[in-house]
């Protein structure tokens, strides 16, 4: 079974991350309905971890 990195550089995808949002760009491709699904419940799956700033 193929990683879900594997299937976001086979349809020309990445994910950007910034401070406080996470982004899915993806080229204009035509991708299949299952698999486009399959990545949006991965992504809701997802758990973000609140970062406090440290003491130095």
């Amino acid at each position: 079974m193929r990683t879900l990195r594997d299937k976001l550089v086979k349809i020309e995808a990445k994910v950007v991350s910034h401070s406080r949002y996470v982004i899915f760009e993806m080229a204009e491709v035509v991708v299949p309905r299952a698999l486009f699904c399959e990545i949006l419940e991965r992504i809701s799956r997802l758990t973000f971890v609140a970062v406090t700033p440290g003491v130095g």
